[in-house]
């Protein structure tokens, strides 16, 4: 094939452009604005259909950089439907990896040494909304992991209150969604995000570890008065699945308590032992105070939270 008489370097530049290189990559889905036809024919136009898991009129995206506007929870993203393939940054990113990986047995061995080589294949940031963002990147875009150094989750938790309909609130598996005002349109599936969660973990940490990342960051804000005790009991806590899926790492928790929610910042290292620090610390409630899932450090992350008085350790 002509690709494959072009020159070896020429091909790894082209490997390292197909391949989305970036020190930051930001995952999420928006919701589509403007006219009902324009976001029909946006979901559906030239053979499309919509992506699967997502909130009716969303749609995911992948982009180069750090995005907070993906990852903040009190205001949803939004994209025109007006827009078109050529001129959208947001448009959804194709997963090169695995397509290149399968086109033949030369170009998947060269891809997996040229990883392996820049770098390591290592040298990107993922933020990820979580759980649309988890749903996009482990269900459409997994081979972006291979780049990854670090995993940063921002998101919502609320239990089994599926009323609450902020863009990135985790429910329980196999809840329904349905926006106000469309009652009487088919409800969609939520996917598992704590299968796909422990999925996300597993192969990050612990002995059938396959992507060796240096650190994996959650900040999941858990949605009401009662929130503190739904970081410790349900099994699909984020906080623990993270503590029952892995067996040995460093982990760092740091909660902030408020009156109208608890927000839980769970830092993961690897490690050969099992440690775990707790610190406590109050939330400064505020309008939009849900988006205290940003990280005001990111897209930076080397130099996060320390131990500080009142930090418990176990081991």
């Amino acid at each position: 094939m002509a690709f494959l008489g072009l020159p070896t370097e020429l091909r790894l530049q082209i490997y390292d452009i197909a391949l989305h290189q970036s020190s930051q990559i930001t995952i999420g889905s928006a919701e589509l604005t403007g006219s009902a036809p324009d976001i029909i024919h946006r979901l559906y136009g030239d053979g499309r259909k919509p992506f699967s898991g997502l909130q009716h009129n969303h749609e995911p995206v992948i982009v180069s950089g750090y995005d907070a506007g993906l990852l903040g929870i009190s205001k949803p993203a939004h994209v025109s439907a007006e827009a078109t393939q050529g001129t959208r940054r947001d448009y959804m990113y194709h997963d090169a990896h695995a397509t290149l990986s399968r086109v033949n047995r030369q170009i998947n061995t060269e891809l997996k040494s040229h990883l392996a080589t820049r770098a390591h294949g290592r040298n990107a940031s993922l933020f990820v909304s979580y759980p649309s963002g988890l749903h996009i990147l482990r269900s459409y875009a997994p081979g972006l992991l291979q780049q990854a150094r670090s995993v940063h989750l921002a998101g919502a938790y609320t239990g089994s209150k599926v009323g609450y309909r902020a863009q990135h609130g985790a429910h329980l598996p196999n809840a329904t969604l349905c926006q106000p005002g469309e009652t009487k349109r088919r409800p969609q599936v939520i996917p598992d995000s704590t299968a796909q969660l422990k999925d996300l973990l597993t192969s990050c940490f612990g002995p059938k570890s396959i992507h060796k990342i240096q650190q994996l960051d959650m900040r999941i804000y858990y949605v009401g008065p009662d929130s503190y005790s739904m970081i410790w009991s349900p099994e699909t806590s984020p906080v623990v699945v993270a503590l029952t899926e892995i067996p040995n790492a460093d982990f760092e928790i740091t909660l902030y308590r408020g009156g109208k929610g608890t927000g839980v910042h769970l830092r993961i290292r690897p490690s050969e032992g099992r440690v775990v620090r707790t610190v406590w610390r109050p939330l400064q409630e505020r309008p939009g105070g849900r988006d205290w899932v940003l990280d005001p450090t990111w897209p930076e992350w080397e130099d996060g939270e320390q131990a500080e008085v009142g930090m418990v350790v176990t081991g």
